[in-house]
């Protein structure tokens, strides 16, 4: 990717920067600066379809249905690619020990896409979103160590009020 490519982050707050906006069907990436144009994706939870769309007017659409992330990621990047978009990704999750890369992960279907009716209820993912718009500020300038201390005792809080605890290892 050469450097006037380069995604560019709204705030500089990396890990909180993609999907943390609303619609009214699902999440949105807002426009992401990609060279001389910008690309958003849009996460529609009503369709259950993934929307990658440019400013220049192209667009691809991905089905959201049961499939290994492994099979999503590389539909995803494809559609990408399509569009003349490039972005290199580190492919293997940070928050979860032993990890699968996502073009390698086989074994995991989303659990929302399992359902028979495949319904995404989107008043959680509403909700959800509203808690992360309400950490942000603590969280932008915290270490990882710190983002992490914080995310533990906002889970067990959330347990100890009844919203399920998250179970533990081991």
């Amino acid at each position: 990717m050469a450097p006037d490519q380069g995604v560019t982050a709204k705030d500089g707050a990396g890990w909180l920067q993609f999907f943390r906006d609303l619609t009214a069907r699902g999440l949105t990436t807002s426009p992401i600066p990609y060279g001389r144009r910008d690309f958003q994706i849009d996460f529609d939870f009503v369709e259950h379809v993934l929307w990658i769309r440019t400013s220049d007017g192209h667009s691809r659409q991905l089905t959201l249905a049961p499939k290994p992330v492994a099979e999503f990621h590389a539909e995803l990047f494809a559609a990408l690619a399509g569009l003349d978009i490039r972005v290199p990704i580190f492919t293997t999750p940070c928050e979860i020990a032993d990890a699968i890369p996502f073009d390698q992960d086989t074994v995991h279907v989303p659990s929302a896409m399992n359902s028979p009716s495949r319904n995404i209820p989107i008043r959680t993912v509403i909700i959800a979103a509203k808690v992360v718009e309400r950490l942000a500020p603590r969280l932008r300038h915290a270490s990882e160590k710190s983002r992490r201390s914080l995310i533990r005792r906002c889970t067990r809080r959330g347990a100890r009020r009844g919203r399920g605890a998250r179970p533990r290892a081991g």
